[in-house]
């Protein structure tokens, strides 16, 4: 066995026992490597590999540390995020970095021309049990919108079209992608610019009007993905 493999195994035999439990931090990188004898270069891979099968994750400058359970996010349910993962145990968090009026240049093609002549952002981090876990930007119809900068934009934005505007979204368009995050994204999210993560692309309709855009960037290993589908 090679001692990439021996190291993996290692570190999540101890995981999988509870001699590591999720939030805890595991020893640096330096002191592993001389416990499992490896290079400092094999054992990164071995993280990296433990990192992808989410058991541990990295944040900047601080270390590694023993994930959680995996965030079940079901494409069918239309429940919001704070909803889904409470019904999972979690703790989940939403806060908002910016928001305002941006020029349709900065819109992302896909929606450009459908959200209007004029558009808001907004752009959010959510967290699970006080881990950043996605980067969120969100463009509205500011048009259909009157005063929406002036609302509560940390919570559901489909509760706030609904209570706030009378807006039902009937319908969605989702695309999912594997791509890498940009600087912004990443400080946000306490990793390394370029580091992989799941793209979740929505567009959302009411009738035949796009209200709302969202660009989801998850970190790979906090989410797994459910799609159920009848005969």
């Amino acid at each position: 066995m090679s001692g990439y493999q021996e190291a993996a195994d290692y570190i999540a035999a101890q995981i999988g026992d509870g001699q590591l439990k999720p939030g805890e931090q595991l020893i640096s990188e330096r002191q592993l490597s001389e416990t499992v004898k490896v290079s400092r270069q094999t054992l990164r891979a071995a993280l990296l590999k433990l990192e992808a099968d989410g058991l541990i994750y990295g944040v900047s400058r601080r270390g590694w540390f023993v994930s959680p359970p995996r965030f079940v996010y079901d494409l069918e349910r239309r429940a919001n995020y704070k909803a889904m993962a409470e019904a999972q145990g979690r703790r989940p968090e939403i806060r908002l970095l910016e928001s305002g009026r941006v020029r349709l240049r900065e819109v992302p093609t896909a929606a450009r021309d459908r959200l209007g002549s004029s558009v808001c952002r907004l752009r959010r981090v959510r967290f699970l049990d006080g881990r950043a876990v996605m980067s969120e930007t969100i463009y509205l119809a500011a048009e259909v919108l009157p005063g929406v900068l002036g609302r509560n934009l940390a919570d559901s934005v489909t509760a706030l079209l609904k209570d706030g505007y009378g807006i039902d979204i009937d319908r969605e368009e989702t695309q999912v992608r594997s791509t890498l995050l940009d600087a912004t994204q990443a400080a946000a999210l306490g990793v390394a610019p370029a580091t992989h993560c799941l793209s979740i692309e929505r567009a959302r309709y009411s009738g035949e009007a796009l209200i709302e855009f969202d660009v989801e960037c998850w970190l790979p290993g906090a989410i797994e993905i459910r799609l159920t589908s009848t005969a």
